[in-house]
């Protein structure tokens, strides 16, 4: 239920932000003025709403049919309706489909679901970072469409698979590092026993 508020929340504030055109009454667009110099739009609240779909679907299955059917709902309408709040809604009912239909498919055991799967927890977090150098870069504001989206996916994939690769070398070095360290730590013992030994014999030759 919060996470459903929160989605229609977000559906208002950026209808305001966006694409409201004005009023006569002027606390809205004082209101309007507070949200745009803050959060812009009310994306950040629409996200809310897939956090409880994501746990409702990891113990309930939908099934591929029924994503099929909610994915196409979801596109037909979308290229019908105009609306930006009604459509934002069936986004999610899109969204939703397209993940039990992703669900449904079954492949082969491979030794590369586990590095995808490592790619992409590294995309998610880096992927906002990326698209925002690129659009700052080449439009120097804001922009959607394809060619971010593509150039997003292929450049979070690279740094992806460097950052993966990377770290499994360090992790390498420093388990190497630590397996010598007891080897390390016995002949420095060694060598400031040798030391201590030699720095006695030395004072003691000093005062004959």
């Amino acid at each position: 239920m919060i996470g459903s508020g929160l989605f229609l929340i977000g559906i208002g504030i950026t209808y305001l932000t966006i694409y409201y055109e004005g009023s006569l009454i002027q606390v809205v667009d004082i209101i309007k003025k507070m949200l745009v110099y803050s959060i812009e739009n009310g994306r950040i609240l629409q996200g809310f709403f897939y956090i409880p779909v994501g746990m409702m679907l990891s113990k309930k299955t939908i099934g591929k049919q029924r994503g099929w059917t909610l994915l196409f709902v979801g596109l037909i309408s979308n290229y019908y309706i105009k609306d930006p709040g009604i459509s934002t809604i069936f986004e999610a009912i899109s969204s939703i489909g397209l993940f039990a239909v992703v669900e449904g498919i079954c492949f082969v055991d491979s030794r590369v679901f586990p590095f995808v799967r490592k790619m992409s927890t590294v995309i998610y977090f880096i992927h906002m970072y990326v698209w925002s150098f690129y659009y700052k870069i080449i439009y120097g504001k804001k922009t959607y469409g394809l060619d971010s989206f593509i150039v997003t996916s292929i450049i979070s994939s690279i740094i992806a698979i460097a950052y993966i690769y990377t770290k499994k070398r360090v992790e390498k070095r420093v388990i190497d590092f630590l397996e010598g360290f007891p080897k390390l730590m016995r002949v420095s013992r060694e060598g400031l026993a040798l030391f201590l030994v030699e720095f006695v014999r030395v004072i003691r030759e000093g005062r004959s």
